[in-house]
């Protein structure tokens, strides 16, 4: 008599992928519905920056922090609808991807085959939506570099520039993009590892309640 689908034991490959996505997805739901948030209290936001810029001498400047942190919040604002609803989409596909990894561990009667379609289609849709969203950042850190670089030439430096300024506009950019691939390629490399065939049949045989010959 073979046991119950939900009493088979999942190979650990399967429950350490499950595990990255719980971990990526809820990391980046979470920043998501905090910034969402923070899109309506910009103003206040602003207004804190300002009072702390003061405390800090950046670069020989305590007018620095403030100038870039201006054109921030301003670039956030021209884009505070838009803004919003990528947010909001990024936290749905991370939901939808974290409960989907969960009910491929514990379905509690779904079938698995199911779920794992789900969580391949809510991965790969959080990728997209991300890779979105990284470039609202990339506009967002671009402008914020080029003010800070255009108050730097207002003023008299009393500290010498690590960095080259025409090349610091650039190297912000190329570093949020980067980021945005690192995370969309591990969103997509999960992706691709639960619509892989092993995968499917190891789904497969769990559904039947077959004990897996070996991990994957």
């Amino acid at each position: 008599m073979s046991s119950p689908p939900s009493s088979v034991a999942t190979p650990r490959r399967l429950r350490h992928a499950a595990l990255a996505v719980f971990v990526l997805t809820f990391v980046i739901g979470l920043l998501s519905v905090a910034e969402a948030f923070g899109l309506s209290t910009l103003d206040q936001h602003r207004n804190r920056v300002e009072a702390e810029a003061q405390r800090f001498d950046f670069l020989g400047d305590p007018g620095l922090l403030s100038a870039a942190n201006g054109a921030q919040i301003a670039t956030l604002e021209g884009m505070k609808v838009a803004r919003g609803v990528v947010l909001g989409a990024l936290a749905a596909a991370c939901g939808m991807a974290f409960v989907s990894a969960l009910r491929l561990l514990r379905p509690d009667g779904l079938p698995r085959e199911g779920v794992r379609r789900l969580l391949v289609s809510s991965l790969i849709a959080t990728a997209v939506v991300r890779t979105i969203d990284g470039a609202q950042w990339a506009v967002v850190a671009q402008r914020s570099m080029r003010a800070a670089v255009a108050h730097l030439k207002t003023v008299e430096p009393r500290v010498g520039m690590a960095i080259p300024e025409p090349i610091l506009e650039p190297l912000t950019l190329a570093g949020v993009l980067a980021h945005t691939a690192l995370v969309a390629g591990l969103l997509l490399l999960l992706a691709q590892y639960f619509r892989s065939e092993r995968v499917k049949q190891l789904v497969a045989l769990q559904d039947r309640g077959c004990q897996p010959p070996s991990p994957p």
